[in-house]
């Protein structure tokens, strides 16, 4: 798997890493492009999430963002977007993972690490 940063995450990461608010959406698609603005393919609603900074030099820093998403319905998880805001806004981070199946009221935990160099 491989993490990228979104185009409208770059101009978040440059202002302020661990101060600013962060969003976490689970969706059921895959491919969504550089420019795209949300998951391919929603499928709960965005859930608050924390992110913490790791400072080593210009080729190592780190920024670690975690959340946990409840499912609501018989769902299949296929990539993760990560978010400026609860709805709308800019996608900072996207990821695609290997299918993760979730029952009514499952929790998933992510914890996502996006390194920079």
């Amino acid at each position: 798997m491989t993490a990228r940063v979104q185009d409208a995450g770059l101009a978040r990461i440059t202002t302020a890493l661990a101060v600013l608010p962060w969003w976490m959406q689970l969706g059921s698609g895959a491919g969504a492009g550089q420019a795209d603005n949300d998951v391919a393919d929603p499928v709960e609603a965005r859930a608050s999430a924390s992110a913490v900074p790791s400072t080593k030099n210009v080729a190592g820093d780190t920024l670690t963002v975690t959340g946990t998403v409840f499912a609501t319905a018989d769902v299949v998880i296929r990539e993760i977007g990560v978010f400026d805001q609860a709805s709308g806004g800019d996608m900072a981070f996207y990821i695609e993972v290997a299918d993760v199946s979730l029952s009514p009221g499952s929790a998933y935990a992510l914890t996502l690490s996006l390194r920079f160099g």
